[in-house]
């Protein structure tokens, strides 16, 4: 039962972060440039991730900080998965330059959310009393 309702929960967050990642393109980056688009963005999809662990960790019960961890893991391999193959299948990059989408010497902050992703079960799970 807990894997499937990580998964549940993952799903809230992705199509959460696919809202954000639709405001970026089409809004942000045409408003504000795109390094102060992926910054904004960043902070919006953070929000997100913390307002969604608060609220689904709980949900979820991991019985030991192990097992929150374990969500964390899925989230963020399944985040990571997610990535990939979204920038294969519909838009078409290559893997290096899905990989530059990783690398935050490019400015892109992606790497940054998918630590987020993997550590906030275990924070809600350590600030719950569990």
């Amino acid at each position: 039962m807990l894997l499937i309702k990580t998964i549940a929960a993952f799903i809230l967050i992705i199509l959460s972060e696919m809202v954000n990642g639709t405001l970026r393109v089409r809004y942000l980056v045409k408003r504000y440039g795109k390094p102060k688009a992926l910054v904004i963005s960043f902070i919006l999809g953070s929000v997100m991730v913390i307002v969604w662990s608060f609220v689904t960790v709980p949900l979820i019960a991991p019985e030991s900080l192990g097992e929150a961890w374990i969500i964390g893991a899925v989230w963020a391999s399944m985040m990571t998965a997610a990535d990939i193959y979204i920038g294969r299948r519909f838009f078409k990059l290559s893997y290096p330059a899905i990989m530059r989408d990783f690398d935050p010497r490019s400015g892109n902050l992606l790497t940054f959310g998918i630590i987020l992703l993997l550590c906030m079960p275990a924070i809600v799970w350590m600030t719950s009393g569990s």
